[in-house]
């Protein structure tokens, strides 16, 4: 069952009879990274709650601020009750990781500062991230689980469909593909919107068997993507190395995210990668907010033994090297050559004190950054 995280009025038992018809049990827990503070309502919602202030939380990113509350079990219909109920107070739901680790919804005010970026995981390696007033996806698969791809040297299998059909993200402002020649990657149904994205950035080799306009960007080569009000994303191309040194299953480019409004606030997409130098030199030269990490430690054995993707423990390396950005993990599940799952990466981050960073999305899931 969903985990809801609340700091205010439902942790009283009149608001969780009112609302839920039952009495809530859970455990106390804390929010990190917000600051408490207070919204005045008006009836007829002061009625429910007997009170005339509401708690509100606001995100400040700081580790060593937190916001008290308890942790509930709710069922899937509750939580659809308790929007219908936050929903009076003006808040809006988003993803959170608790001090314990275990991740919960909460509810934020929806006046708080706007939210800069908002990723909602798809599926396997396919993520939308909305950012800048623009609708990225990284690369795109949305075959149905239970396809097979054969090639000359080995066969992949899907496992996974795509949590959101292509229909429910587009319209695409662009398309980030880290590569075009492994099905994992880009598989039929992404390769045939391809067509229906503004623009396509790719590697130069992948550029050039696309074609139909695919933009082919060499590592740190920068172009902008332009939004709304004559602001844009530059999106720079970055180094990756898909497999060991000597069995690299490229080329493959990762990419960061910078968007002119907030310059401070980038985004690095890794593309299939291992921890490598040229990850490192990403860290070194951008300010990283938020890295969403191809992982799963892909192995094929027809390729050999060596893992493919980022493990969980080059994962942690990883979150280490970006030392402010929250780790949102893709490509970590729906194929079968994975040889690490989520569990694996939970753990990893625990273990290394660092799971109140990691936002482990399931397929479906959504997180928001709140400026």
């Amino acid at each position: 069952m969903p985990l809801l995280f609340s700091y205010g009025s439902l942790q009283q038992d009149s608001v969780q009879l009112s609302t839920l018809g039952r009495r809530l049990a859970g455990r106390r827990d804390e929010l990190p990274g917000f600051e408490p503070s207070l919204v005045r309502i008006e009836d007829p919602l002061v009625a429910t709650s007997g009170r005339t202030h509401h708690a509100n939380v606001t995100f400040n990113g700081k580790d060593d601020s937190r916001v008290a509350g308890m942790a509930f079990e709710v069922t899937d219909a509750e939580l659809d009750r308790v929007d219908e109920y936050e929903a009076g107070f003006s808040y809006r739901r988003v993803v959170a990781v608790l001090a314990s680790g275990r991740q919960a919804w909460v509810y934020v005010h929806a006046g708080a500062r706007d939210t800069w970026l908002r990723v909602t995981h798809i599926g396997g390696p396919t993520a939308l991230l909305e950012l800048g007033g623009l609708r990225f996806l990284t690369d795109p698969t949305f075959d149905p689980a239970g396809t097979a791809y054969p090639t000359p040297v080995y066969t992949l299998h899907k496992t996974a469909g795509p949590a959101l059909p292509a229909a429910a993200v587009e319209p695409l402002d662009a398309v980030l593909l880290s590569h075009d020649h492994h099905f994992d990657n880009l598989d039929h149904a992404g390769r045939a919107m391809l067509a229906r994205a503004r623009t396509v950035l790719t590697t130069p080799a992948g550029a050039a068997r696309l074609g139909n306009g695919a933009v082919g960007l060499a590592p740190w080569q920068t172009v902008a993507v332009p939004g709304p009000g004559g602001r844009a994303v530059r999106v720079t191309a970055t180094p990756a190395r898909h497999g060991p040194a000597d069995g690299d299953r490229g080329p493959v480019t990762g990419f960061v995210l910078s968007p002119d409004e907030h310059p401070e606030r980038c985004v690095y997409v890794s593309g299939d990668t291992v921890w490598y130098e040229g990850v490192a030199e990403v860290a070194r030269r951008f300010p990283i907010r938020v890295a969403c990490l191809f992982m799963g430690a892909a192995r094929v054995r027809e390729v050999g033994p060596q893992h493919l993707t980022l493990t969980a423990a080059e994962g942690v390396e990883a979150a280490r090297a970006f030392a402010e950005a929250i780790i949102v993990p893709l490509h970590y599940e729906g194929w079968a050559h994975f040889s690490e799952g989520p569990g694996d990466v939970d753990a990893a981050f625990a273990g290394a004190h660092l799971k109140h960073r990691l936002r482990l999305l399931p397929p479906g899931g959504t997180a928001e950054f709140p400026g």
